[in-house]
């Protein structure tokens, strides 16, 4: 099967998937590359090539979008770590006197560790807090005057009161969801029941387990797919 490439331009980064291993209809792993004008860099994310997004693939059509509840199926395997879910959402920051759309993310409480990014303030979400938010830096110096003070302190958001927990580095940029300026927990709730579970509603992160790789990853999910 010949590798499938797609590339998506953003106003900094194209993100080309590339050797893309499909398997049949359930999913496929994705070693991913960031092409920069004309050059090609390295993600932004420590040991980037170990770095993987699990692709769900229908009737030969592979989407970004996959189960969460297939994710939660694959943790445990050995070939993975750590399975992290990201979901974009625009959000509407209300601030004294105005109000303004944001874009975002939801994600598990996993998912910088996924990335191996660290906060440049205060800390990532906790998990199991559902009142929670973490900013970009942009968004941090913009909206909060970039005063460390304002780390625990509650912002508005979609008329719900978060503590903003925790601001990015100024380089960091989410793989897909390029636009995000701020992170709030995704509701799993949404996605487990069993009527969810052909959404193709969540990108799934993940990264090579120790000792594993990209061969190994595409045979377990082989032997996934046919059971």
């Amino acid at each position: 099967m010949s590798n499938l490439v797609q590339i998506r331009r953003t106003p900094v980064y194209a993100l080309g998937f590339i050797a893309s291993l499909a398997i049949g209809i359930a999913a496929a792993c994705t070693a991913f590359a960031v092409v920069k004008r004309a050059f090609i860099d390295p993600l932004p994310y420590p040991e980037s090539d170990r770095l993987l997004t699990i692709r769900t693939v229908t009737d030969g059509r592979a989407s970004l979008g996959s189960s969460f509840q297939f994710g939660e199926a694959l943790k445990g395997a050995a070939v993975f770590g750590d399975i992290a879910a990201d979901w974009g959402a625009t959000v509407t920051y209300e601030a004294p006197g105005r109000s303004e759309r944001v874009s975002g993310g939801a994600v598990t409480p996993n998912y910088f560790d996924v990335l191996g990014i660290r906060p440049a303030l205060g800390t990532t979400l906790t998990a199991g807090a559902q009142d929670e938010v973490v900013v970009s830096w942009a968004f941090f110096e913009r909206a909060l005057s970039g005063d460390p003070a304002a780390l625990g302190k509650p912002i508005a958001l979609d008329g719900i009161m978060r503590r903003d927990v925790g601001a990015m580095p100024n380089h960091f940029v989410a793989p897909y969801l390029t636009e995000a300026r701020l992170w709030i927990p995704l509701d799993t709730a949404r996605f487990m029941p069993e009527s969810a579970r052909g959404s193709r509603g969540v990108i799934l992160q993940t990264r090579l387990a120790d000792g594993a790789s990209l061969a190994d990853a595409k045979t377990y999910l082989d032997v996934f797919a046919a059971q």
